[in-house]
């Protein structure tokens, strides 16, 4: 590869990095009207109004539903303190959430009411199940967990979002024995 190409590839990439971290959504990236690819004066108040950026709840559950997915692989590696992690972090998107008080057209949802729920609810006996190392304790709770996501998914209108225990790591490259003592 020569120079040229690689440096208009290593600028790309710092582009989509950076279109991706904005928060702008697939629609306002379409909208990008200058010919210089930047957002025009339109689009910038919908990426960042007034008040902060624009919250986003699908990015949210996404990151949420990463955690999720992390979480069982550390269990599984038995690394208490990589899974501790996941669910501090899951909490802490809760969290996000919680406060942006996000509604669900067409629906009744409570979704900051859920998720305390949920928080209240599941963390504590994860947390439980993972310092015992009953690994079928962990999973019988994981599994309730994922069973109060689907249901609150199938609630909100979205039955097509229905989580299961993973069966490979989204990412492909972390040690899950990093950090056990």
């Amino acid at each position: 590869m020569h120079r040229q190409q690689f440096v208009s590839l290593l600028g790309l990439a710092v582009a989509l990095i950076a279109l991706v971290t904005s928060g702008a959504t697939w629609s306002q990236i379409q909208h990008t009207t200058d010919t210089e690819n930047t957002p025009s004066d339109e689009v910038l108040p919908e990426i960042a109004p007034a008040g902060g950026p624009a919250f986003e709840l699908g990015t949210h559950m996404a990151t949420l539903s990463r955690r999720v997915s992390t979480l069982w692989f550390a269990a599984k590696a038995g690394n208490q303190a990589a899974a501790d992690y996941e669910i501090t972090e899951m909490g802490e998107v809760m969290s996000q959430i919680i406060a942006a008080a996000p509604v669900v057209d067409g629906t009744d949802v409570d979704i900051p009411g859920v998720l305390d729920a949920l928080r209240n609810t599941h963390f504590d006996e994860l947390r439980t199940a993972l310092r015992s190392g009953d690994h079928t304790a962990f999973e019988a709770r994981y599994k309730a967990m994922l069973d109060s996501c689907n249901s609150c998914h199938r609630e909100a209108g979205r039955p097509f979002i229905q989580l299961k225990i993973p069966a490979r790591p989204l990412i492909s490259n972390r040690d899950w024995s990093a950090g056990m003592k």
